[in-house]
């Protein structure tokens, strides 16, 4: 038997074997984030735990992935040996992706869990900036603070010992300077003095954007939170661009903060 023969059998078993949109998605987790979960896939597609093991199963039977037991319990990784392969079968090209939205998510049962979930994928290099208002910085507060309505992915601290880059973009004012003060250990915090969206950004490998904004309520209510996925080199770098454009127009933290104190002091001095 020659070795197209052979090539063409192998693909057509990966084929078989991708011929399924939750498996297809399972494996297109694993090549971008170098793993994937069953629970992961489950709150997505709810399902039932039995069916999405059979799913995963039918891809480590037909050698696409492989379980290994890690801090975030069970996962699944594509095999280095055919990865090319396996991806020239999702993307349905090889080389570099054209820009695309792969995924949206626009409800909070999905939305939070798939947050969670990307936060326990990031790895040194990658970016998160965060673009809060006020009440979203009293969040991410509560997040250093370990507080349970948190999500159980990884802590600031943990992230920051990865090497994520954590960035908050927000408007420092003497009402949340408290939290901010917490904050600027585990996150690299500049002021801006225009209204600030309640966008969050992570950057990831290179070709994949992680966009998430609340969508506008009436007041009193809680806004819906939508994630957007987009991959593409393009796409990266527009992102990137973008936001880091709006980084370096902003003030470094110890700038605003005295500007803060100054004016606190003239309000002192004021009184006296």
């Amino acid at each position: 038997m020659t070795e197209a023969v052979m090539e063409t059998k192998e693909l057509a078993k990966l084929a078989r074997a991708l011929a399924n949109p939750l498996r297809e998605e399972a494996v297109r987790r694993a090549l971008t984030f170098e793993f994937v979960t069953q629970a992961n896939i489950r709150a997505d597609f709810r399902l039932s735990e039995r069916t999405v093991h059979d799913h995963f199963k039918t891809l480590i039977e037909a050698g696409v992935l492989y379980e290994r037991k890690s801090t975030e319990g069970k996962t699944y990784h594509v095999r280095d040996e055919i990865r090319d392969s396996v991806e020239r079968l999702v993307t349905g090209r090889s080389g570099p992706r054209p820009p695309a939205v792969w995924r949206v998510y626009d409800d909070d049962d999905k939305t939070y869990p798939f947050a969670d979930w990307i936060n326990n994928a990031l790895r040194k290099d990658d970016t998160a900036y965060y673009l809060y208002g006020e009440e979203e910085v009293r969040y991410l507060h509560g997040w250093v603070l370990g507080k349970p309505s948190f999500g159980a992915g990884p802590s600031p601290k943990e992230l920051k010992k990865r090497g994520i880059d954590l960035r908050i973009l927000t408007s420092v004012t003497h009402e949340n300077l408290r939290e901010i003060s917490s904050l600027k250990q585990y996150f690299t915090i500049r002021h801006c003095e225009e209204n600030i969206f309640n966008l969050r950004l992570i950057l990831k490998g290179r070709r994949h954007v992680f966009l998430w904004f609340t969508k506008m309520a009436p007041e009193g209510t809680h806004g819906r939170s939508i994630c957007t996925w987009f991959s593409g080199e393009d796409a990266f770098s527009a992102f990137h661009s973008v936001f880091e454009k709006l980084w370096e127009r902003s003030v470094p933290l110890m700038d605003r903060v005295k500007v803060l104190l100054d004016e606190q002091d003239r309000m002192e001095g004021r009184k006296k």
